[in-house]
């Protein structure tokens, strides 16, 4: 983790360095007498391929064979997920740095929008008829306070991948499909008692892995018990549930009972690429609830973690419910989206190269170059796109009943109030209802008294999703 030393030392040489880029993108539209159109997106230190780089380039000579009048410039803005932020909000400052175009995370819309950095999108989606081919829960990801702010580009899905291998040796079913979570944890304690050594299953849990505890862990948990974070209906947050208390007892049940991962394990940042790079692959762990993008990794042929055995060892199929309530299952997706910036000086341009770049094909090549699930209902009967991962049918189909994070400011302050939780309770400092108690103090003193809620009864519809 970086100081704030390092954040700052880092933030003024991004400064100088917009303002470099900014000047010299000034300098080159003017001397072609062309309009300059920048796309920023984020390229990873590091990184071998550059896939999004990749389609940018395509999309800019599409783009400027039909307006010979334009330059489509990508700006690839090198830095990890958390340092990109901070570059772009310093280049967003101001119209002679600000993209016309940025990857925007959907997560981060709320945040951005407030910052005053985004157009306003919904006068153009308005008059936008293929906007009717996007889910509808993709057409509320990117909305905040009642208006569109960014066209999501692509997405994810989470499930419960297992080792088909392991779970025959163990005289488990193969295909498997649990119905509770009874039978999850049923599956795992055969694991542990019929193959000694093997991790019988990981849900990641505690601070050090950050989004992925919260939103690949506990969500994924609390989202089958039919409560949610968020009561869309009365605007405020639930600190306290039966839904909240059954998924810490869950974690509590998996890490106190030996049916996860060393906590020396489970509590490392690097749990994650452990999990891809070494546990999965060497068939050390049974079952592993994750992303459908682990099989982006395994498919690169020359890559250190290249698995081309993955599809013939690992079955996948849907996280249930706690007790096999409809719909049977639940996900979380995220994603990001094409946004314009609100210093963009060219919006209208910007708006048409937006659409070009989220039509059916398109959006399809894309999801396809960067192993994403599309956000459109028509894409996915591309072969481009179902032709991606032999597991993409599968991850498509369940985006009809997907969930998402409460895309507020306060969101952030509270993720890490749900990783503390599990983790007081993965490490038995805490009972479930005692870290459950502490975390309703915790976000009562960051959004105040008035935004909280305790809730007795399984949400509505209404209550779960914006």
């Amino acid at each position: 983790m970086k100081s704030k030393a390092q954040f700052a030392m880092s933030s003024s040489v991004a400064l100088l360095l917009v303002s470099v880029l900014g000047a010299l993108g000034g300098t080159a539209a003017q001397a072609a007498g062309k309009t300059v159109i920048t796309v920023a997106y984020e390229f990873s230190p590091g990184s071998t391929t550059n896939p999004i780089g990749t389609f940018l380039n395509k999309m800019a000579k599409e783009f400027e064979a039909t307006h010979p009048n334009v330059i489509v410039k990508p700006q690839e803005i090198i830095a990890d997920e958390g340092a990109y932020y901070t570059k772009l909000d310093l280049e967003e400052q101001s119209p002679a740095t600000a993209p016309n175009v940025v990857m925007q995370d959907t997560f981060l819309i709320s945040s951005s929008e407030q910052a005053g950095y985004l157009t306003n999108l919904t006068p153009y989606v308005d008059k936008w008829s293929q906007w009717k081919e996007f889910y509808p829960a993709f057409q509320k990801i990117t909305e905040y306070d009642g208006k569109v702010w960014g066209i999501p580009n692509g997405t994810d899905a989470r499930y419960l991948w297992y080792n088909k291998v392991l779970f025959k040796k163990a005289g488990l079913p193969v295909p498997w499909h649990p119905k509770t979570w009874a039978q999850v944890l049923a599956a795992a304690r055969t694991i542990k008692k019929k193959l000694p050594g093997v991790i019988p299953m990981n849900v990641y849990s505690g601070v050090p892995m950050d989004e992925a505890a919260t939103m690949q862990g506990f969500e994924m948990l609390l989202y089958g018990t039919g409560y949610s974070l968020y009561d869309y209906h009365d605007n405020k947050w639930v600190v306290k549930s039966p839904g909240f208390l059954h998924s810490l007892q869950f974690i509590q049940t998996l890490y106190r009972t030996g049916l996860g991962p060393s906590l020396g394990q489970a509590l490392n940042s690097d749990m994650g690429t452990v999990v891809s790079d070494t546990l999965l692959p060497k068939s050390e762990l049974a079952i592993d609830l994750d992303g459908m993008w682990l099989p982006g990794s395994w498919d690169v042929k020359g890559s250190s973690s290249y698995w081309p055995q993955w599809s013939k060892v690992l079955g996948w199929t849907p996280m249930p419910t706690e007790n096999g309530q409809a719909p049977g299952y639940d996900t979380l997706s995220g994603g990001w989206s094409w946004a314009i910036s609100a210093k963009s000086g060219n919006k209208a341009l910007s708006w048409q190269l937006v659409q070009l770049m989220t039509d059916k094909q398109n959006i399809a090549l894309y999801d396809h170059l960067v192993v994403n699930l599309s956000p459109r209902k028509d894409s996915a009967t591309l072969p481009l796109y179902k032709n991606t991962a032999v597991n993409y049918a599968f991850s498509t189909s369940l985006l009809a009943h997907t969930f998402f994070r409460p895309a507020f400011p306060a969101y952030a302050k509270i993720s890490v109030q749900i990783d503390t939780a599990m983790e007081n309770v993965m490490t038995g400092q805490m009972s479930p209802q005692q870290a459950m108690d502490a975390y309703a103090q915790a976000v009562t003193r960051i959004v105040g008294a008035s935004h909280v809620e305790t809730l007795n009864h399984p949400e509505t519809a209404v209550q779960l999703r914006p």
